[in-house]
């Protein structure tokens, strides 16, 4: 299934890797505070998101780069934002950045 890319966490760190992030910008529900989310996904080198796609899921998520840094691809978690609780970012943030890492280490061509 596509998944727009105007709300939810992997969306934000899709675009902060898009080269002309407008278009997908506006038609958020609240594109000022989604560019700003974008930029800060970029910043800081992950994103989240809660009830953005469907109400009551929260989300992690992080880039996932080729040797070149390009974005390849986007690894996330998710669940019930109940469980997940206040402040699901910085608490999942650093397992999907770990996970991400071990994705890009098993991309990258290997010696002999």
């Amino acid at each position: 299934a596509a998944l727009p890319l105007h709300a939810g966490s992997a969306a934000k760190v899709f675009l902060a890797f898009e080269p002309d992030p407008v278009p997908y910008l506006r038609r958020a529900r609240d594109p000022e505070r989604f560019a700003r989310e974008v930029e800060l996904a970029r910043s800081r080198g992950w994103a989240a998101s809660v009830g953005e796609r469907q109400e009551g899921v929260g989300s992690v998520s992080a880039p996932v780069r080729g040797q070149d840094g390009r974005l390849v691809a986007v690894v996330s978690v998710s669940g019930p934002a109940a469980r997940m609780g206040r402040g699901g970012g910085r608490r999942y943030a650093p397992a999907v950045l770990e996970a991400a890492a071990e994705i890009e280490a098993a991309l990258a061509p290997r010696d002999g």
